[in-house]
């Protein structure tokens, strides 16, 4: 690989110029002199390479590939509809303490940061 293509890769992967510069031992003065096309447009081509290598892949029939190219393809995925939460079934001998411990844990997301990530608790005997 060229010094000109490892420009454009680490640019497509988000380095800042300085650490760039670093990298390939010059000043970032000179990196922005010698290899502005490389900093700019050498790093969408090397995305674009990226990109069609990953499509083949996945054109391919590679399932990681597909799920990429998926994920990254569709913008605004649709929300996720709310399941509810099967109640665990009781085993025998539970006991007062196991029971209390599953109740206090049952609603332990609300008002956490975790409270729109997981899934509601639903209890019927709360209500009571």
């Amino acid at each position: 690989m060229t010094l000109r293509q490892r420009v454009a890769v680490f640019a497509s992967l988000g380095w800042s110029h300085t650490d760039i510069a670093t990298a390939i031992g010059i000043s970032r003065a000179s990196l922005a002199a010698k290899y502005y096309e490389e900093l700019h447009a050498g790093a969408v081509k090397a995305k674009a390479v990226v990109a069609l290598a990953l499509y083949r892949a996945a054109a391919g029939g590679s399932i990681p590939a597909c799920r990429l190219v998926l994920g990254i393809s569709v913008r605004e995925p649709e929300a996720a509809p709310r399941h509810e939460v099967p109640q665990p079934a009781r085993a025998r001998g539970w006991t007062a303490h196991q029971e209390r411990a599953d109740q206090a844990a049952g609603g332990a997301a609300i008002g956490s940061s975790w409270d729109d990530l997981l899934p509601k608790f639903n209890d019927p005997d709360a209500a009571k």
